[in-house]
């Protein structure tokens, strides 16, 4: 459920097989990164839990800031700026009181001496939850916080683990023994404990060789660009060597103690890259008589918070079945009328070797497990899950691992003992990654249709709409289960999707269009992932052990349930790029529209004022003008409550440049009025970015005007500008255009590249990456003003964790002349297109062979290996800037090396030397 690193952006191809990372950075000491906000000793605290207001209409925030007075800006989803104030400050206190509509905003705070935090929030309409609806959320084990955040957004179902080893748990719960190659031994210790009852025990009896060891670790979600402290103690017989590491590699290892010793204190700090996960070990690479490890923590540095599952190992001395870990949070979700989907799954280390059941003892210890947890829950469940991606692979091992006979002779054993309790709770089995229509046949034939009740997949796509659409991929599954069902379908889910993207508005669309489109397939309910967090994929941010704001996928899954519960799909329009869906009920009917082109122009018959709401819940009162109202679509989908079939139409429009730069001050807005089939003289005022424009047409006649407006509102990366259209006194159209404005600096001393969010002008570019050891044996050098970048650079720069291009760290060099050395520091400015989704890791620039500064990189969208622009693709770009100190510079050629030190590839946009 959280292996998701194969699937960000709009990239869902085969071959990306060859780009898989599996690293990650290692230990940095200075480091700078592209995504660390400068807060500035600011602390906003809403009045609403998690930033989320429901049916309020002036939101409250608390600040806390030595300062006399600050200022504040509110921007709506688009950018656009909604509403600004300042507020005085007393006593290290002030407080914005801001009055928005529904939607999603960011509200950012300036104090003196520039200092500024920026959050998120939402403004939500009420809603009460019925008893039951399509939607649904992964929700893993969160805090029970976040269950006011679940209600508030309207879903009625929690899809979590029920993990085995959490029930029933085996001697090392939570812990991964490994012995690899080694005569040693690690295994529970109820004989010798720091507190409590028991410990770990490591006994090795080989000596120190490559690859002989064994180990005992825990995986640790983290987040980050954080510290984290690790601490354990260790007691030792005849101990030769014992350390602890975290780095995926083993490096940068943290003795312990040697000989013998008794109950010792270790404890290290490591601060994240952009990292998700580390994984805190205890490693024996040589003869150690006995090592114990107890009371284990991994804390968030100044947090109190102990990160480890079965910290101390009491876990391990349960006998029997205990459903301590999950009964707090079923249990609230009862008491606020949320279904939970718990899923049974994965192995325990007490059946089959710890590998995925594949015997018949292991089935039936796995259908005892589920029959203590349907014992237990069955009140409160209506439906249970067998399994996880047993297809993938990922989540199973052994002689089972993704076989679907094994999973159908799992999934009889788990049917029949949870319907032997409660007859009525629905078994949902298939439960793939992909829909997998072939695999799901291996199990049909395997006699798997007779046990379960629905069938629920995971379609993970790069767009919803190709190369494979959702809708018509959930068709297949249901006609296959209608072909083993003599003729007639069960019930579909999906109960996982998700796109892990940077960019929230892109997301909030694809929420809505990847949920329509499983309506129309015929799904009956959706749940997305995930609720919080992990890789870019939450409804939430991740931001503290109990505090949490929302993404603009949150609000447009709050609108999207608000809006179609109750209704069912009553019709379906493709015409060229516009989608247009009718969802009906007795009372009224709501179109969902979007463009699978990046903007279309179209119009709906009225006669009557129509209300359009956008996709986080900002709504738009549009006036017909000639029984027409206009608007423009894009990939973030608006709601109209009408049953009027959206038409092309281009009578208004306004377009942008691709791309315009800070120092243009002004972008030109190309206007245009189409009267040439008008009854009557229009004159319009187009407003945008606050600058109104009248463009009058006469009857019969068109007319485009261009206009330069300031950009004002407008900052640094994609940008959208929202333009009213108005006709006397009734706004008559709601145009969307975008426009990529990048901060780039004046005055270069030396470039490679241009900055325009595109590769092209470099060497591969923009899907030659599997060339680069052939075109590049020996990495990239560049002499900045004499070598042609199409020739000598190459868009992409691989990481250490590219096996296509050697696995190692790669260098670009980069040469440029001085004819003096300057007065003041420069910086070199790298414009990247994108980075690895998963493993972005980190580079190392050193200025004539001094120190190296090290930089973390923010995950990018994965995609950009082969998508050559960001300008009409879901690439993430980035941007990082590094000091290049005059006391290092010299007259004449100077030489900037770029080490790319961990993780996997990066793609250029253009590299720049500038002034300070």
């Amino acid at each position: 459920m959280s292996r998701r690193g194969l699937l960000a952006g709009s990239l869902a191809t085969a071959a990306f097989a060859f780009l898989v990372a599996n690293g990650g950075p290692a230990f940095a000491a200075t480091t700078v990164s592209p995504e660390t906000p400068d807060v500035g000793g600011i602390t906003v605290s809403p009045a609403s839990y998690g930033s989320v207001f429901v049916g309020v209409r002036t939101q409250r925030f608390a600040v806390s800031v030595q300062a006399d007075a600050i200022g504040w800006t509110v921007r709506d989803v688009w950018g656009g700026i909604a509403q600004t104030g300042s507020a005085r400050g007393h006593g290290g206190r002030a407080t914005v009181e801001v009055n928005a509509g529904n939607g999603y905003y960011t509200l950012e705070v300036v104090a003196s001496r520039g200092r500024r935090h920026t959050s998120s929030f939402a403004v939500l309409a009420p809603y009460r939850l019925p008893a039951d609806s399509p939607f649904g959320a992964n929700t893993h084990l969160p805090p029970l916080a976040s269950v006011p955040l679940m209600v508030a957004l309207g879903i009625t179902w929690a899809r979590t683990d029920l993990t085995w080893t959490e029930i029933e748990p085996p001697p090392l719960a939570g812990w991964t023994p490994d012995t690899y190659q080694a005569d040693a031994t690690v295994e529970l210790d109820p004989t010798v404990a720091h507190s409590g009852r028991a410990s770990v025990k490591i006994v090795n009896r080989s000596p120190i060789k490559d690859n002989f060891y064994a180990t005992i670790s825990q995986q640790v979600t983290v987040r980050a660009n954080t510290t984290y402290v690790f601490d354990a103690w260790v007691k030792g017989e005849n101990v030769k060597a014992l350390q602890f590491t975290v780095r995926p590699d083993w490096g940068a290892r943290v003795d312990a103690p040697t000989g013998t010793f008794d109950w010792t204190r270790v404890t290290f700090r490591y601060t994240t890259g952009s990292e998700s996960v580390v994984t805190f070990r205890l490693l024996s690479s040589d003869v150690t008589g006995a090592a114990w490890l107890d009371d284990a923590r991994v804390t968030v540095e100044g947090s109190s918070l102990n990160l480890l599952t079965n910290p101390s190992f009491e876990r391990g001395l349960i006998t029997g079945y205990t459903f301590d870990t999950y009964s707090p949070f079923f249990a609230a979700l009862a008491r606020n009328g949320i279904h939970p989907l718990p899923i049974l799954d994965y192995a325990n280390a007490k059946y089959d070797g710890g590998r995925t059941p594949y015997t018949d003892a292991g089935r039936a210890a796995f259908a005892a497990y589920a029959t203590a947890v349907v014992r237990r829950f069955g009140q409160q469940f209506t439906a249970v899950e067998v399994f996880n991606e047993f297809n993938a692979g990922w989540f199973t091992t052994g002689p089972a691992s993704g076989d679907p006979k094994y999973y159908a002779a799992l999934l009889e054993k788990t049917y029949t003992a949870v319907k032997a309790v409660a007859p009525s709770i629905v078994v949902v089995g298939g439960v793939t990654y992909g829909t997998a229509v072939d695999w799901m046949k291996a199990v049909f034939d395997a006699g798997g249709m007779a046990h379960l009740d629905a069938v629920s997949n995971h379609p993970y796509v790069g767009v919803p709409e190709s190369p494979d659409p959702i809708d018509g991929s959930e068709r297949e599954v249901a006609a296959l289960t209608a072909q083993y069902n003599g003729g007639k379908a069960k019930p579909v889910w999906i109960s996982e999707l998700g796109w892990s993207l940077r960019d929230g508005l892109t997301a909030a669309g694809y929420l809505v269009r990847g949920l329509v489109l499983g309506f129309a397939g015929g799904v009956e309910k959706f749940f997305w992932y995930d609720l919080i967090g992990d890789q870019n994929f939450g409804l939430l941010n991740e931001i503290g052990a109990d505090s949490y704001t929302p993404r603009p996928v949150y609000a447009a899954y709050a609108v999207a349930i608000r809006m179609l519960t109750g209704r069912t799909l009553h019709s379906q329009n493709a015409t060229g790029a516009i989608r247009d869906y009718v969802f009906a009920d007795r009372r009224d009917s709501v179109s969902v529209l979007w463009s699978t082109d990046p903007r279309t122009a179209v119009a709906l018959p009225s006669d009557t004022p129509i209300d359009v709401v956008d996709v986080t819940g900002g709504r738009t009162r549009l006036t017909p003008l000639d029984g027409r109202v206009h608007l423009t679509l894009t990939g973030a989908p608006v709601y109209v409550r009408t049953g009027a079939a959206a038409v092309a139409s281009g009578r208004f429009d306004v377009t942008a440049p691709a791309v315009v730069r800070t120092a243009d001050e002004t972008v030109t807005l190309a206007y245009v009025v189409d009267n040439t089939a008008g009854i009557a003289p229009v004159n319009a005022v187009f407003t945008s970015l606050g600058k109104e424009t009248r463009v009058t047409a006469a009857r019969g006649q068109r007319v485009d005007k261009v206009t330069a407006v300031p950009l004002g509102s407008l900052v640094a990366g994609r940008n959208t500008i929202i333009t009213a259209v108005t006709v006397g006194k009734g706004q008559v159209a709601r145009l969307v255009t975008a426009v990529v404005v990048l901060d780039v600096p004046a005055d270069a001393l030396a470039t490679v590249g241009v900055a325009d969010w595109t590769d092209h002008e470099f060497a591969l570019a923009p899907a030659g990456y599997a060339d680069y050891s052939i075109r590049f044996p020996n990495d990239v050098t560049v002499t900045a003003g004499t070598d042609d970048p199409a020739q000598s650079w190459s868009y992409i720069h691989p990481g250490p964790d590219d096996g296509w291009a050697g696995s190692r760290v790669h260098r670009c060099t980069l040469a440029f002349a001085l004819t003096a050395v300057p007065a003041a520091d420069l910086r070199l400015v790298v414009f990247l297109l994108d980075t690895h989704n998963t493993a972005p890791g980190t580079v190392a620039v050193a200025l004539n062979g001094g120190a190296a500064t090290t930089v973390v990189l923010p995950s990018g969208s994965g995609a950009g290996y082969s998508a050559g622009s960001a300008l009409d693709s879901g690439v993430q770009p980035t941007q990082f800037t590094v000091t290049l100190p005059a006391a290092r510079l010299v007259a004449g050629r100077n030489t900037i090396t770029i080490d790319k030190t961990s993780g996997s590839w990066m793609v250029y946009d253009a590299v720049g030397i500038y002034p300070a």
